[in-house]
């Protein structure tokens, strides 16, 4: 029954997040930024961020927050945004500057949310899959099809794009043994890696980071007598 209710609060969830991302998705750009299509070898980085600091501002104004976060702890749902800083932004856009990648791949996470869900990578895979079933909607599930190279992330991103002239949305969907996992390697790893700290050994780190994902993959279910669960119970540690 507690299950079924999480369930059900999810489901109602991602139809108050898609309702609200399409509110803020009546942003447009300016008029002298053509197409999103372009690659980012056509634009300024400097001109493309004020545009994304309008944006920001725009979604600050228009997104109600307080509707989407009422009663997510309830279920055991953890939901959290997040504005990509114009350090991160200008890291994704060095790296991605010589391939010449269309502007809307490399700001297609300019605002994004975060849902953390206690249900398994099954239940959250067929839920998400039912709910954005639309031509608007970009999803890549790295539960079934992992990076190119596998480092161990797992986890769902749904990308919305209701407005061909505004920044897409990037939804993150993660279980709790994937935010344990995550959480580690974004603060450990990632960090050091985009700063250039690591990249002499990042093979090594990689292998480390999916040896990590099998291990806590074997980790055995827990007794029904008992009350909590060890991933229950680590994850309440990262998020206290």
């Amino acid at each position: 029954m507690v299950l079924m209710e999480g369930i059900t609060h999810f489901e109602k969830l991602n139809k108050i997040l898609i309702s609200e991302i399409k509110n803020i998705q009546c942003f447009n750009l300016a008029t002298d930024i053509s197409s999103l299509n372009k690659t980012i070898d056509k634009f300024n980085f400097e001109k493309i961020y004020d545009q994304v600091l309008d944006f920001h501002e725009f979604v600050s104004d228009n997104f109600d927050f307080d509707k989407i976060y009422k009663e997510n702890g309830k279920y055991n749902i953890l939901l959290n945004e997040r504005f990509k800083t114009k350090e991160s932004m200008c890291i994704k856009w060095e790296k991605n500057l010589k391939r010449k990648i269309p502007l809307n791949k490399v700001c297609n996470d300019t605002f994004a949310l975060r849902v953390v869900v206690p249900f398994n990578r099954n239940t959250i895979t067929e839920i998400v899959d039912k709910q954005f079933s639309n031509s608007s909607v970009k999803i890549i599930n790295y539960y079934w099809k992992t990076k190119s190279i596998d480092d161990g992330y797992r986890g769902i991103h749904v990308y919305l794009k209701n407005n061909p002239r505004c920044f897409p949305v990037e939804i993150q969907y993660w279980n709790r043994e994937d935010a344990i996992l995550n959480f580690y390697t974004h603060e450990v790893i990632y960090k050091r890696v985009v700063n250039g700290e690591i990249s002499s050994f990042i093979e090594e780190v990689n292998e480390y980071s999916l040896a990590l994902r099998r291990w806590i993959e074997q980790i055995p279910e827990k007794p029904n007598k008992l009350d909590k669960s060890f991933i229950d119970f680590w994850y309440e540690q990262f998020t206290e």
